[in-house]
């Protein structure tokens, strides 16, 4: 595979500024006709409703690349900890969820935002947002999510604001972020994005370059557009992420992008889910990708990806009915993930990739998931990155789930 020409667009400041004005002038003139109809239909105010959930899960997991969990026959520990809250007044609501991972001791802010319904079709949401990219709401069937996630494409959250429309047999999404839920320096972050390479192995980031480019990036600024059509039984979408990266040490900045394909489709049983996306930092000293590699952290831990490349997901999974004191279902899956580094520099110029086969069984609000996750030169599962120099061989981890959502 050879890399793709980059793209003309170059999102400076005044851009995001312009279509981050554009999208607060469009929904209030959306507002006013929905507020008058819903005032004169109104004969008292409603009560507020507030309602606290979470989740607690136990994990289990063994991994044959690493001789210390063989010795040990595996892990057991508490790994999660969750709580929930939702609320709603009137045409307002919020969602929030913070997570406790003891397993790997921090914790941690999955999202958290205020929305408001401006009508049936269109929402305002604010604060710590789920990010408008790939297949609604992730492409993944398993425990682990697809490769995508770990590449910062897949159940990311960041500070922003997002506008959601709904139509007939359509959905589109635009958002304006910020920045990243944290500052980049902390690794406690339950979705994966920019880190701060300067903060050294103390803050747990592994290299795989020399370490002379380490950078203070963080992300400034971020355009995000999703569009998904529904059919029958299948849908197609598009999605397109185009941003900034701030250089703390040098005040210098460079730009970004990512677009994706994606669909699924139903038949009976079956579920087919398939994304496509092609992304790109740019290569300069500016930010330190002159080695075509940037730092991405996420769970205490920061690795290197490649500032360009290519990722292919092809995701199959089937329902069984089973309908017994213990099991309400079963739903069986293999998730494929391919990634290729396609930088001008042969550091971020490899493949990566992911197989997950599994089942995740449902009873009630108790989930169990069954995996064996196998990865080549795959960050979490034996590889020190993704799409950079590493390791041929696959390794593999067998992990069970059990977890109680309420």
């Amino acid at each position: 595979m050879t890399a793709h020409a980059k793209p003309h667009f170059q999102p400076k400041k005044s851009a995001l500024t312009f279509a981050f004005s554009l999208l607060t002038a469009g929904l209030f003139q959306i507002a006013p006709a929905y507020a008058e109809e819903t005032d004169t239909e109104a004969t008292e105010s409603s009560k507020p409703t507030f309602n606290i959930g979470g989740a607690v899960r136990v994990n289990y997991g063994i991994e044959d690349y690493n001789q210390a969990s063989k010795d040990r026959h595996g892990d057991l520990d508490l790994e999660l900890l969750r709580l929930d809250i939702d609320g709603s007044y009137e045409d307002w609501y919020l969602d929030a969820r913070y997570s406790f991972y003891r397993g790997q001791d921090f914790d941690t802010v999955n999202f958290a935002f205020i929305g408001f319904n401006v009508d049936p079709n269109n929402q305002v949401e604010v604060g710590i947002i789920p990010v408008p990219f790939g297949a609604e709401p992730y492409i993944g069937n398993s425990f682990w999510f697809s490769g995508a996630y770990y590449l910062g494409f897949e159940d990311d959250s960041d500070a922003g604001i997002k506008w959601k429309h709904k139509g007939d047999d359509y959905t589109f999404d635009l958002a304006y972020f910020h920045q990243s839920e944290y500052a980049s320096s902390d690794f406690n972050r339950y979705s994966f994005d920019v880190a701060d390479e300067t903060v050294g192995e103390e803050g747990g980031y592994y290299t795989v370059g020399d370490g002379t480019n380490l950078a203070a990036n963080e992300e400034a600024g971020q355009i995000n557009a999703r569009f998904i059509k529904n059919f029958d039984n299948f849908n197609v979408g598009v999605s397109g992420e185009f941003g900034r990266i701030y250089n703390n040490n040098n005040a210098e900045t460079a730009d970004r992008y990512a677009l994706a394909l994606h669909s699924e489709a139903k038949f009976g049983l079956w579920t087919v889910k398939a994304e496509g996306i092609q992304y790109e930092y740019d290569e300069t000293e500016d930010i330190g990708t002159q080695d075509g590699t940037i730092a991405l952290s996420g769970f205490k831990y920061a690795a290197d990806i490649a500032s360009k490349g290519r990722v292919g997901i092809l995701n199959i999974s089937r329902e069984i009915p089973i309908n017994n004191r213990f099991i309400d279902s079963a739903t069986c899956y293999n998730d494929f993930t391919h990634i290729k580094g396609t930088s001008n520099n042969d550091l971020g110029n490899d493949e990566s990739m992911q197989n997950v086969t599994g089942c995740m069984l449902a009873k009630g609000g108790i989930y169990t998931y069954i995996d064996v996750i196998a990865g080549k030169n795959m960050y979490f599962v034996g590889g020190s990155g993704i799409g950079t120099q590493g390791a041929d061989d696959w390794d593999t981890r067998f992990n069970l789930n059990i977890g109680w959502y309420f």
